[in-house]
């Protein structure tokens, strides 16, 4: 990771994933540097209101090191395949709740993070 700030990116960028990076603006050590959404026109009003780099897609977030992390509000269903994927690429992630739609999707993005060394947070 970088010195210290934590450089984050927020994907999915409904409603809840404002709430979750005004959280992030007011943690010091921890910045959105990086955002992605299917919708243009979100994704790009969302970059100019928190002065980060709009992505084309979600693997290319995962392919970039300069992001540390991944902040997912993004549909349930793709929980578990985002999860593990951040993962794979040595991202931390937090994951809005629930984690996954079921109780082995669940132990699966454990696994995944235990076995790469990665922090998971849900909330």
């Amino acid at each position: 990771m970088s010195g210290e700030n934590i450089r984050a990116a927020c994907v999915g960028l409904g409603r809840w994933a404002g709430v979750l990076a005004e959280g992030v603006r007011k943690t010091p050590g921890l910045q959105i540097t990086a955002c992605h959404t299917r919708s243009d026109e979100r994704k790009k009003a969302f970059a100019q209101k928190y002065g980060c780099r709009p992505y084309p897609d979600y693997e290319a977030i995962l392919d970039d090191p300069q992001v540390d992390a991944v902040v997912l509000a993004t549909p349930h269903s793709a929980h578990k395949d985002q999860v593990c994927a951040a993962a794979r690429a040595g991202k931390h992630v937090f994951v809005e709740k629930p984690i996954a739609v079921t109780l082995a999707d669940a132990r699966t993005c454990v696994e995944a993070c235990e076995r790469a060394g990665v922090v998971l947070m849900v909330g």
